[in-house]
């Protein structure tokens, strides 16, 4: 084999090497975000919840709104930020809440809880668990929730790598899983409307079901979805109805 012929391979099998390291880029290198002091981030939200049954009228609830966070502080623990949040219809709201647990808690006015919402700005492992020391496409791994969050109860998720872009350091992954039980802040009651009357009832929740797609760059979410359904029973002191839930959230990053 002639000398050429010996650099066109040392230079193929390099680059295929290069190729290969970069489709396999550690997890932390997708989805844990390195925070700088002014950085800007900043998305917009819809919640809606829809209770439906053939024994009264639909009942729909819908939110929207946008938020923008500054970072102020990053220490090892524990990453500060400005905050102006507007659900539209209601006051807007300036904050400085920090994220601490790389990224399982959040403080707020002093409180450190833990961070339950079923998206958010960034990677969140109390509710997506800790992803393998690599990503590829087709890899996967699991999850049990102890504890009831926004749009689900205590149970067991699994994640799935749908795509990853090493060259973008962007991942695009999909969250199913079951629960039981109500989720954190859950709705206790609610009026349905049936023959024109209004009926306060009480509600008790069944297993619920989740499934959705995000895509995240570098830790920060750029896009989100996920659809969560139940069954319901409703009582009052006269009925009892049985009823179907879906609730769903859209997320994504907004242009500054």
């Amino acid at each position: 084999m002639n000398h050429h012929k010996i650099a066109l391979l040392t230079i193929c099998f390099a680059a295929f090497h290069q190729l290969h390291a970069q489709s396999q880029l550690s997890g932390s290198s997708y989805l844990i975000p390195d925070y700088h002091i002014g950085e800007k981030y900043g998305n917009i939200f819809s919640r809606t919840i829809a209770t439906t049954s053939s024994d009264f009228q639909p009942n729909v609830f819908r939110i929207s709104g946008t938020a923008t966070y500054v970072v102020t502080k990053v220490t090892d623990s524990v990453v500060s930020f400005d905050s102006d949040v507007l659900y539209d219809g209601h006051p807007e709201s300036q904050g400085h809440p920090q994220i601490a647990d790389s990224g399982k808690a959040v403080i707020f006015k002093g409180q450190k809880v833990p961070y339950l919402d079923g998206s958010g700005m960034s990677y969140n492992p109390l509710i997506w668990g800790t992803p393998p020391a690599q990503l590829k496409a087709g890899d996967s791994w699991e999850i049990n929730l102890t504890q009831p969050w926004e749009l689900g109860g205590p149970g067991w998720q699994k994640i799935t790598v749908i795509s990853a872009d090493a060259a973008d350091q962007t991942v695009t992954l999909k969250r199913e899983g079951n629960g039981d039980g109500p989720f954190d802040n859950d709705q206790k009651e609610i009026n349905v409307v049936k023959d024109g009357k209004t009926i306060h009832m009480k509600i008790t929740p069944g297993k619920n079901h989740w499934v959705g797609y995000t895509v995240f760059k570098k830790g920060i979410v750029i896009s989100d979805e996920l659809l969560v359904t139940r069954p319901l029973t409703l009582t009052s002191d006269s009925a009892t109805f049985s009823a179907n839930q879906r609730q769903y959230i859209l997320l994504n990053q907004m242009a500054e």
